[in-house]
């Protein structure tokens, strides 16, 4: 028996398991562990992957309503001390077509996590 939620999430957003468990941060069979694992639902590390799936289906949500919106912070590497955005490329007419993990090397972003402020 599987975790249906989580799937449902991923499969919603069009992530393949290795592509969500890249986007969460964690090994393919911990991912693919928690999905197909019942049992798993409702645990700390469960409820984790489901928010991160959800945020991604927020941004993907919010990219969509405003031509305006092509970018948020998302994370932030202490170790490697890059912060990450999701950054939404657009076609001709302004819709946004995808998403993609932008990495930078740099100082540390100052503007808050998943600000959906336009």
């Amino acid at each position: 028996m599987c975790n249906d939620r989580i799937k449902i999430v991923r499969t919603s957003e069009k992530l393949t398991r290795q592509e969500a468990a890249n986007r969460i941060g964690v090994s393919l069979r911990s991912y693919v562990s928690y999905e197909n694992d019942a049992t798993k639902s409702g645990t700390i590390k469960y409820r984790f992957f489901l928010h991160e799936l959800e945020m991604i289906h927020k941004v993907v949500e919010w990219f969509k309503d405003s031509k305006d919106t092509n970018l948020v912070y998302t994370s932030y590497n202490e170790k490697e001390n890059k912060d990450v955005y999701m950054v939404a490329p657009r076609d001709d007419t302004g819709k946004s077509i995808a998403y993609y993990e932008k990495h930078e090397h740099r100082d540390r972003e100052t503007i808050k996590m998943y600000d959906f402020v336009k």
